[in-house]
């Protein structure tokens, strides 16, 4: 199963969506706090957008594969 785990490295939350290379996140979707670090069970998903509601942010996301 393919896994996603997606660092915050800004100072502002971000909120992120996966789905296809047309996906757009929104304030509406999964909020990552400042700092944080989530892992995803991505499905068939091959893309992340992500959005901040205020401020400019870096998000790191790193694929591998997991149970």
């Amino acid at each position: 199963n393919m896994v996603v785990r997606v660092f915050n490295a800004a100072s502002v939350t971000v909120f992120v969506k996966f789905g296809t290379s047309a996906v757009t996140a929104a304030t509406t979707d999964l909020p990552i706090p400042p700092g944080g670090v989530e892992i995803f069970a991505a499905g068939a998903a091959t893309y992340i957008a992500g959005i901040t509601a205020s401020g400019t942010g870096t998000l790191y996301a790193t694929p591998g594969f997991g149970a």
